[in-house]
C-alpha cells in the first residue's frame, strides 16, 4: 500500500491546524495592526463614556473598535470583550485585559479563554438558562 494513504490525512490534519480560526486570527492582526497599547486606551475611553452599563452602545466606540467590525462592546470583570460572532446562547470574541499581565480569571463553567499574548484572550462563552424551580412562584 505505501505510505499514501497515511500521509494524505497526515497533511490534511496539519493543513487543518495552521489554518487555526479565522475569527480568531483576524482579531489577533486588526489588534496588532491598531497597537495594543492604543487599543486598551480607546477601549478605556467607551467605557467612560458608558458608565456603568454591560453592553457599551456603538455610538461609544471609538474609530480602533470599529475596525473589528464587533457585533457588541461588553465589560468583563477584568477588561473588555470585543464580541465577534454570536450563535443562539453561545459568543466568541477578543477579550482585551486592562492590565497586559492579568489573567482573565477561571471563567466558571461555560467560559473558555485562549491566551493570544500582551493581555489579549480569545474568549469563548456559552450562556447558561438561569434555573427557576417551578413550585415556588412569583411575587404577583
Amino acid at each position: 500500500m505505501g505510505s499514501k494513504p497515511i500521509l494524505f490525512p497526515l497533511f490534511l490534519g496539519l493543513l487543518f491546524i495552521g489554518c487555526g480560526h479565522p475569527l480568531q486570527n483576524n482579531a489577533n492582526s486588526v489588534a496588532r495592526e491598531i497597537g495594543i497599547p492604543k487599543l486598551r486606551a480607546d477601549l478605556k475611553v467607551a467605557v467612560e463614556a458608558a458608565a456603568e452599563q454591560h453592553s457599551i452602545s456603538s455610538t461609544a466606540w471609538p474609530e480602533s473598535i470599529r475596525r473589528f467590525n464587533p457585533i457588541g462592546l461588553e465589560h468583563h470583570m477584568n477588561g473588555i470583550v470585543i464580541v465577534l460572532k454570536r450563535s443562539g446562547k453561545e459568543q466568541e470574541g477578543l477579550l482585551v485585559l486592562f492590565d497586559p499581565k492579568g489573567a482573565p480569571g477561571a471563567g466558571g463553567s461555560g467560559a473558555s479563554y485562549e491566551a493570544l499574548g500582551e493581555g489579549l484572550f480569545w474568549c469563548f462563552e456559552k450562556f447558561r438558562t438561569p434555573f427557576i424551580r417551578s413550585n415556588l412562584g412569583t411575587n404577583g
